[in-house]
């Protein structure tokens, strides 16, 4: 009986010492990873630098990439797509491997403070008036590219005797527009009216990027009295154009007539003038 007692008791222990093996195991599984799988953090989305990017550099498509990574670390500018970024220039050095932030980046048609970033290294930013009828009718970005044209009286007889009209500048990048309002701030009453008033904004002046030499150049025309005037390029086209001065001497010998010396005029009225056919030994130009 002792002896049937004591295997029951053995076989008891030896399950028990199973069971607690069992348990041990699994506790030590899941301790090391080799049990069920804990919940994972959440990943974004976001747009990482694949390479050292220098400042002032125009971000292509292969300088960035999408990574997933975990939202925590995640900053609350991190840019999120190619096309957030693609098209832009970088305001400072990017480091590879670094998430990119929006206020990294600048658009290359940035107005304002941002201005210095989107210029040609080697040139200075200017400002030359708006008082022309295209700078008026608000039809130009940021972006654009123009060329500028003055009329200047030289000045050696009678007051606008010897007015010359010069291609003064050509395919100039307009980096920005400098804006008045109609009143004052405080001065609007409602909201109502303060978005109505902010319509009739019109522009004082125009920021262009051109070599020093040439802002000298803009400086003499406007402190000469020089009218100012823009023609508006196509997008594509970058050439220079092949002009001549046009004066009194130069008009009566394209159009073959005798023209009394131009009396001064305002830039914004013009008096009416006969219609005459070009000559024809020059083209038709």
């Amino acid at each position: 009986m002792r002896k049937k007692t004591g295997w029951i008791w053995l076989v008891l222990g030896a399950a028990l010492s199973l069971t607690a093996g069992l348990f041990t195991y699994k506790a030590i599984s899941v301790a090391q990873g080799m049990g069920p799988s804990r919940p994972t953090a959440e990943s974004v989305a976001v747009l990482v630098v694949t390479h050292n990017v220098p400042a002032r550099a125009l971000i292509k498509g292969k300088d960035v990439t999408v990574k997933e990574v975990p939202s925590s670390v995640v900053p609350k500018d991190a840019v999120k797509s190619k096309e957030e970024a693609v098209g832009k220039i970088a305001r400072v050095p990017l480091t590879a491997g670094e998430i990119l932030l929006s206020e990294r980046l600048v658009s290359p048609t940035a107005t304002g403070k941002d201005v210095a970033f989107t210029m040609p290294e080697n040139y200075v930013v200017v400002a030359i008036p708006a008082n022309d009828l295209i700078s008026q009718a608000d039809i130009l970005s940021p972006g654009d590219k123009v060329d500028i044209l003055v009329s200047l009286d030289t000045g050696q007889n009678s007051v606008g005797a010897n007015m010359v009209t010069l291609n003064a500048l050509q395919n100039v990048a307009i980096q920005g527009i400098l804006v008045g309002k109609l009143s004052e701030p405080g001065n609007t009453g409602s909201k109502k009216n303060s978005k109505a008033t902010s319509r009739l904004a019109f522009p004082k002046g125009l920021l262009v990027a051109v070599s020093p030499q040439d802002a000298l150049v803009l400086k003499y025309f406007k402190d000469s009295g020089g009218i100012f005037d823009l023609a508006i390029r196509a997008p594509t086209n970058s050439k220079a154009s092949q002009t001549a001065p046009v004066d009194l001497e130069y008009l009566m010998d394209r159009y073959q007539v005798e023209l009394s010396q131009p009396r001064t005029i305002s830039p914004t009225v013009f008096p009416n003038r006969r219609t005459v056919q070009p000559n024809q030994k020059n083209g038709g130009k």
